[in-house]
């Protein structure tokens, strides 16, 4: 196997990893008793760029089927430091946003009752989602173009 092979073969899963990710917001089914959890730490701002959280609430299948009481929760965003930026509560199917401008990762940490599932979005001002697919655009297209020399 020669070089420009592997780079092919590298920037073809490099591509279809950054799709894949792209297009498909991971979510976290949760199980609140009453206490506070963290979910997720979210790191944006980079280069001092303003960046938007999106935190989306929905029931799982546990409130559905068992009729249990999934009243809300209340998602909190912090700071490195640990104080509080933005506190919401949500109803399931409710969604919120927050724009943040920070120098760290942003905390996202929910307190409740009941059983859901939580979806995060950040939505970037700088385009960083695609510097891997552009790079493994750029290896195809060498590994190609080597492989026909």
């Amino acid at each position: 196997m020669e070089p420009w092979d592997l780079a092919s073969l590298i920037g073809a899963i490099v591509l279809l990893s950054t799709v894949l990710m792209f297009v498909w917001p991971p979510s976290h089914g949760i199980e609140l008793d009453g206490g506070r959890s963290a979910i997720s730490e979210i790191d944006v701002g980079l280069m001092g760029s303003s960046d938007m959280i999106e935190v989306s609430l929905s029931n799982a299948t546990a409130c559905e089927e068992e009729n249990l009481s999934c009243t809300g929760a209340v998602i909190h965003l912090l700071a490195p430091n640990g104080d509080e930026l933005v506190q919401s509560r949500l109803m399931p199917g409710d969604s919120f946003t927050s724009e943040r401008i920070s120098d760290g990762p942003v905390t996202v940490e929910v307190s409740g009752e009941g059983s859901y599932r939580l979806t995060i979005e950040v939505h970037r001002q700088l385009p960083l989602e695609f510097l891997p697919a552009t790079l493994g655009i750029v290896m195809i297209a060498w590994g190609e173009w080597r492989r026909r020399q």
